[in-house]
């Protein structure tokens, strides 16, 4: 996640995880290729198998690699959580004013320790990541920052 715009008005955070993604959408689509044209795999129960791992990992892709823009925006009063995936994009607003701060969260189970930037608002938490961990943690304080500007 880096931040692309910082004026007394507006911050744009983007992430686009384009080395994951692509990794994970070419394990994805080459064992589909390889079922459809027929090349390099034997019997029946290989071929389902080949397909199954090229659905499964071009799911996942499309899952947990979405490309992220976030906007603070004094003008509107908003703050917009958008994501973007292949064929569909969604956006999610919250009131500028509910939001407290940004922090890090966290979550410690057998010996894993999950970590992800969100923001603390009156109506609760709302992640800013899609997933665990992969956000500078100077971006909480640049956006704790940001809130405290007069406006």
């Amino acid at each position: 996640m880096k931040i692309v715009e910082n004026t007394d008005r507006r911050l744009v955070i983007v992430h686009r995880p384009w080395v994951m993604a692509g990794i994970m959408w070419t394990l994805g689509l080459v064992p589909l290729l390889a079922a459809m044209t027929g090349n390099q795999i034997g019997n029946l129960a290989e071929h389902v198998l080949v397909v199954a791992l090229g659905i499964a990992m071009s799911c996942a892709a499309w899952y947990w690699f979405p490309f992220l823009r976030i906007t603070f925006d004094r003008d509107t009063g908003q703050v917009e959580l958008q994501t973007l995936r292949p064929m569909r994009a969604r956006s999610r607003f919250l009131d500028l004013a509910g939001v407290r701060e940004a922090r890090i969260e966290m979550d410690w189970s057998k010996r894993v320790h999950l970590s992800w930037l969100a923001l603390d608002t009156e109506d609760g938490m709302a992640a800013l990541e899609h997933g665990f961990g992969s956000a500078d943690r100077g971006l909480a304080r640049a956006i704790n920052e940001w809130l405290k500007r007069p406006g």
